[in-house]
């Protein structure tokens, strides 16, 4: 899956959960850009992500690779979306000198806001194990008023598509340099920083566990954790399974909590067992 000189790199798109490597020429990616396709109902357009997947990847029973975070190894292409935090123009102006595709989204125009995505290709490629609270800090003061998911590991993007003939659409091509704020090492550093940071917290929880120190004062997770604390406390009871299911599945991947913090949220008493087999399955 080597990338070609001079092509936008690789897209792989999504079907019943599925990825599925393709190569697009640049001649490709310009008709599918300046001519977007029309479709009339959002949940069939595809979705595209531009990089490699990793070399023993988990498959699904349709025997393709599962659209997972832990199948991307690296990504060749940054994908970001803008739903009111930026005009068009003002994204233009401020990142005049990286080149990028920029389109808008099905919606826009009928909601309000410019809404738009943008494709920015990467002078070194971002590695999907760098990905971690410190490396997406980075990301999001690199870029204002971005929806922040798109920082995700393996963040999936939508085609262009309008919803009829005449529904507004906009693009911009900018032939600037490739983006080169991310350098590899950069963000390795920032990663292995992180783990040690982890490690050292790790230490910490197992002295707490046993007495041997006072409970540490800084949570990188406290408002995450009080807002899934406040969302169980309003959990009506008939709803209970599936929202403490839905708020775990938040908590580990796209806060990335540990389970040990996950623990320490208060439950109803009659579902303390259920909750806590529930977390250990889905963090383990």
């Amino acid at each position: 899956m080597n990338t070609k000189p001079n092509a936008l790199f690789k897209r792989q798109t999504v079907e019943c959960g599925d990825m599925q490597p393709i190569y697009v020429s640049p001649d490709a990616w310009t008709e599918a850009i300046t001519h977007p396709r029309i479709i009339d109902d959002k949940t069939k357009a595809g979705l595209i992500i531009w990089g490699r997947m990793t070399d023993n990847v988990e498959l699904s029973y349709s025997g393709r690779p599962r659209c997972i975070k832990e199948n991307l190894d690296y990504i060749t292409v940054l994908q970001i979306d803008y739903d009111d935090g930026m005009t068009i123009d003002e994204f233009v102006q401020k990142y005049k000198d990286y080149r990028f595709d920029l389109y808008t989204s099905y919606n826009y125009g009928f909601k309000p806001n410019d809404r738009f995505r943008v494709m920015l290709p990467l002078a070194e490629r971002i590695y999907m194990r760098h990905i971690c609270p410190p490396t997406k800090e980075l990301l999001e003061e690199t870029f204002p008023g971005v929806d922040v998911t798109c920082f995700d590991r393996c963040h999936w993007q939508v085609l262009p598509y309008v919803r009829s003939e005449d529904a507004p659409y906009r693009f911009v091509r900018n032939p600037g340099k490739q983006l080169d704020l991310f350098p590899v090492k950069k963000f390795a550093d920032l990663a292995d920083d992180y783990d040690t940071y982890r490690a050292l917290n790790q230490q910490i929880r197992e002295l707490d566990k046993v007495g041997k120190r006072p409970p540490r004062e800084y949570n990188p997770h406290a408002k995450a954790l009080e807002w899934a604390q406040n969302q169980i406390n309003e959990t009506p009871e008939g709803r209970r399974n599936s929202e403490y299911y839905r708020i775990l599945m938040w908590l580990k991947n796209k806060v990335e909590c540990d389970l040990y913090d996950v623990l320490e949220l208060e439950v109803p008493c009659d579902m303390q067992d259920e909750f806590t087999e529930m977390a250990a399955r889905i963090f383990n």
